[in-house]
């Protein structure tokens, strides 16, 4: 019975659990930035609050700087996405694999997307307002919720950062004085480790997003700077993120000018190259303390 009363405890406070993990996963982040900044003479509070902001600032700049132009090439992919998959369909038709034909023959005729809204919907302004307002209610709620989660994960995150030492130590009362000291000096090595780890992952997303960007703008790929970001977040994936990210460039090169297909294959392999051999080893070892070889 303790199991399941367990179980549904978890399962009845999930969301507060998910918020809690996710404040001790940016705690862990940012504490090495945090523990570097206190080195130099900044309060630990001052050094939370100063990376706060400075996300914040980087989060607006680019709001301003890159999310229209991002919006502006998601709209137009989504737009362009019923011809790449009628020139991917046909690519298939005229492959003398029989397989792939098969394949062709198996895919719908045509890639549909949502219809735009009727005209009946546009013919009264005072009732498309009123029907908009009750459509957005529920988006409206989740952006609530959202804005409440996010707040509550920073302001966690906060007080992690500065209070998980004494947390821990007044947890590990409840065990034998002999142990305490071990399990806390084992505890402070994984979290240090794990922040390491996580910021080290962010800067090669980072890096891989920019280096993806340039590739592409060079090549001449459509929607290079919504690929590029695509390409720099699936770097998060361990093994087959990489390859993942190269998927879509490949796709839409593939719709719009095949003969550079093999323009973006030589670019991922490039970048994964380098990836592999230059930046893991480097930004690991500052950041982990792992040695290059072990890599």
């Amino acid at each position: 019975m303790s199991i399941l009363a367990s179980f549904y405890l978890i399962y009845r406070f999930s969301n507060v659990i998910v918020i809690f993990f996710i404040a001790i996963v940016l705690s862990t982040a940012i504490r090495p930035v945090v523990k570097w900044l206190n080195q130099r003479g900044l309060p630990r509070p001052a050094g939370v609050i100063f990376i706060y902001i400075l996300g914040f600032s980087l989060l607006v700049i680019m709001a301003i700087a890159v999310v229209p132009l991002l919006v502006e090439q998601i709209t137009e992919i989504s737009k362009e996405i019923p011809t790449y998959y009628g020139n991917f369909r046909s690519d298939l038709f005229l492959s003398r694999s029989r397989i792939l034909q098969g394949i062709a023959i198996q895919m719908p005729p045509e890639f549909r997307l949502p219809p735009p809204i009727s005209g009946s919907e546009v013919a009264e302004p005072g009732v498309q307002a009123a029907e908009q307002v009750t459509r957005s209610l529920p988006y409206a709620d989740i952006i609530v919720r959202s804005v409440v989660a996010l707040t509550a994960v920073f302001v966690l995150g906060f007080y992690w950062t500065l209070e998980s030492e004494r947390s821990i130590r007044n947890t590990l009362l409840w065990l034998p004085k002999e142990r305490r000291e071990l399990i806390r000096e084992f505890i402070s090595e994984v979290e240090e480790k794990v922040g390491a780890f996580i910021f080290g992952q962010g800067i090669l997303c980072l890096i891989i997003g920019i280096m993806a960007l340039i590739a592409y703008l060079l090549i001449g790929l459509p929607y290079a700077l919504s690929l590029a970001i695509l390409a720099g977040i699936m770097e998060a994936v361990p093994i087959i993120g990489p390859f993942l990210g190269a998927i879509p460039a490949l796709l839409v090169v593939l719709s719009s000018d095949p003969t550079k297909a093999l323009w973006v294959i030589a670019a991922t392999l490039l970048i994964q190259g380098l990836e592999n051999y230059l930046l893991v080893p480097r930004v690991m070892k500052k950041s982990v303390g792992v040695n290059p070889l072990v890599i």
